[in-house]
C-alpha cells in the first residue's frame, strides 16, 4: 500500500493520473520496485495526454497483462488451481526479470506463511482471528512487495485445504526445484516448476 501511495504521488508530480486498478497492476507487476515504477511512470509522462491511465494502457507499456504477475501465479497455486497456474507459467516466464528461481522464491515465502497459518488453525484459530494473526506475522516479517491484508486473507482462507503434510511436501518440492533451476544444465524453467511443485500440490488436494 505504501508503494501504491508512492506511485500515485510520483505520477502526480509527473503530470500523470493513474486509475486505481492501474496503480494496483503497476505495483504487482513490478514487485513494488520503486525505481522500476518510477521509470515506467516517467515513460507515461513522456507520452503526454490528460486522461487517466487505464490498466489496458499500462499492460501495453509494461508488456504484462493484468492477472499475469508472479503474485497472481502464487495465488492460483495456493488456491489449488493448478491447471491455470501451469498455463500461466509460459507468459510469466516470457516477461523480463521473471525466472523459475524468482517464482520459486515467491512460492516459498507463501508456503512458509501458509504453514504458520495451518499450525494456528490446528491450534484453534479461526476466521477473523486467524487472519489478524497472519497480518501480524507479515508486519513482523516486514516482507516487501506484497499487500499484507490480501496475503493474510489468502493464507487464512486456504489453510484448511493445506494439511501440514501437504505444506511440508510442497516446501520440499520447492527446495528441490530451486536447486535444479540453479543448475547450469537446466534450461526448461517451466518444466521444473510444473513437475516438482504443481504436481506435488495436487497429490494432496
Amino acid at each position: 500500500k505504501r508503494a501504491a501511495a508512492w506511485a500515485v504521488r510520483h505520477a502526480k508530480e509527473q503530470g500523470v493520473t493513474l486509475e486505481p486498478a492501474a496503480v494496483e497492476h503497476l505495483v504487482r507487476a513490478l514487485d513494488a520496485d520503486l525505481g522500476a515504477m518510477a521509470s515506467e511512470i516517467d515513460k507515461l509522462a513522456g507520452l503526454g495526454g490528460g486522461a487517466d491511465v487505464t490498466v489496458a494502457q499500462l499492460e501495453d507499456l509494461l508488456g504484462i497483462r493484468h492477472g499475469e504477475t508472479p503474485i497472481d501465479w502464487r495465488d492460483l497455486v495456493l488456491r489449488g488451481e493448478t491447471g491455470r497456474a501451469a498455463a500461466l507459467l509460459e507468459p510469466l516466464l516470457a516477461q523480463p526479470g521473471v525466472s523459475g528461481v524468482r517464482l520459486v522464491m515467491v512460492l516459498g515465502h507463501a508456503l512458509v506463511g501458509l504453514g504458520i497459518a495451518r499450525a494456528l488453525l490446528d491450534g484453534g484459530r479461526r476466521g477473523g482471528a486467524l487472519q489478524r494473526e497472519m497480518f501480524g506475522v507479515l508486519k513482523r516479517a516486514r516482507i516487501w512487495g506484497i499487500d499484507y491484508g490480501s496475503t493474510a486473507s489468502l493464507w487464512a482462507d486456504t489453510a484448511p485445504d493445506w494439511p501440514r503434510a501437504r505444506v511440508r511436501d510442497a516446501l520440499e518440492a520447492a527446495r528441490r526445484a530451486d536447486e535444479l533451476l540453479k543448475t547450469p544444465t537446466v534450461s526448461d524453467d517451466r518444466g521444473m516448476l510444473v513437475a516438482p511443485v504443481l504436481r506435488r500440490g495436487r497429490q494432496h488436494g
